[in-house]
């Protein structure tokens, strides 16, 4: 087992990383849609808090980025061979391999082209997140 790597199963940094990236998506999907439904830009955001809605969201993305990076740290259950994976090249592999890990990644950088004139309208690719919630909760 390489050093520092955290173990899904008895790690309890692991542990703090996917219940940070559970509660993470959470308070965006109460956050995010009051950014968008009402329209707006950077510049003149028409969405109830204004930006401060805006920057508690910005926060919640760079937690979010955090943990996502920790992800390639971390180890992982095989489905089929149904072992714990510790190899960190094998799991730095399956992360980036993953499309949906990067759409995840990619939703992270909505206020940098939000700052760049985007509409308020690209925070919807967060919608992506979900993932978390059907995939990750436990029985």
């Amino acid at each position: 087992v390489p050093p520092f790597l955290f173990r899904f199963l008895t790690d309890t940094r692991a542990k703090v990383v996917d219940s940070t990236i559970l509660i993470s998506v959470c308070c965006s999907f109460i956050i995010f849609p009051l950014t968008f439904i009402w329209g707006g830009t950077w510049a003149d955001p028409r969405c109830p808090g204004g930006r401060v809605c805006l920057a508690l969201d910005m926060a919640l993305d760079l937690v979010y980025l955090c943990c996502l990076l920790l992800q390639l740290n971390m180890s992982f259950y095989h489905p089929r061979h149904h072992v714990e994976v510790v190899r960190r090249r094998r799991i730095i592999v399956r992360q980036l391999t993953d499309p949906l890990w990067w759409i995840s990644l990619l939703s992270c950088t909505s206020y940098l082209w939000i700052g760049l004139g985007a509409r308020l309208l690209i925070n919807n690719i967060k919608s992506v997140r979900i993932r978390h919630w059907m995939t990750e909760m436990p029985d």
